[in-house]
């Protein structure tokens, strides 16, 4: 796949059920910080049977607990990384399960949105 990012991140990638997951990084600065945007999608990126591509706003990332801790990056990866063999939706599920956990009844502060692609 070819891929942009318009600064709305991080943008997670896992090539394959036996590998980690990891963040593709941006080939540009967040829309609007330049006054030029460049035209070149970032890419390729090759990814095997069962790989996933995750893609969940920042609401996501940012959740908080009572203690004010953010969810951050790498609980979604965790997540991701116990995922080998769990079809989209039961891992969008778990992945949402955690962040309520997480938050522990707090409302959340921001949009909670997660987009899962996985290659058959």
């Amino acid at each position: 796949m070819n891929w942009f990012s318009a600064g709305h991140g991080p943008v997670l990638v896992k090539l394959d059920p036996d590998r980690t997951t990891h963040e593709l990084e941006p080939p540009a600065p967040p829309l609007g910080v330049i006054p030029e945007w460049p035209q070149e999608a970032y890419g390729p990126c090759q990814s095997e049977p069962g790989g996933l591509l995750a893609i969940c706003s920042d609401g996501i990332f940012e959740a908080f607990n009572p203690d004010r801790e953010q969810f951050d990056v790498g609980r979604v990866t965790a997540v991701l990384d116990d995922s080998r063999g769990q079809v989209v939706w039961d891992l969008i599920s778990e992945l949402t399960r955690r962040v309520d956990e997480w938050q522990q009844g707090r409302e959340a502060s921001d949009d909670q949105t997660i987009v899962l692609i996985k290659r058959r």
